[in-house]
């Protein structure tokens, strides 16, 4: 048994289940918890394929405007 196991079991339980055991309220935040992750996954891999390449690759337009 590891420190992390009960992350795999949340993944594989239902939210009617997690309503019976725990009630409504710690089913809605483990719900809502569950979106934002999702929701911040796609935000990472936008930020990673989009901004990242473009902070890597660009330049000033004015040398002047970076500091040494």
């Amino acid at each position: 048994m590891g420190v992390f196991d009960w992350i795999k079991i949340l993944g594989q339980i239902s939210d009617e289940d997690v309503r019976v055991i725990a009630g409504t309220d710690a089913a809605l935040y483990i719900i809502f918890n569950r979106y934002a992750a999702i929701f911040f996954l796609f935000i990472t891999m936008f930020n990673v394929l989009v901004f990242v390449p473009m902070y890597i690759t660009g330049d000033p337009s004015n040398k002047n405007d970076v500091e040494s």
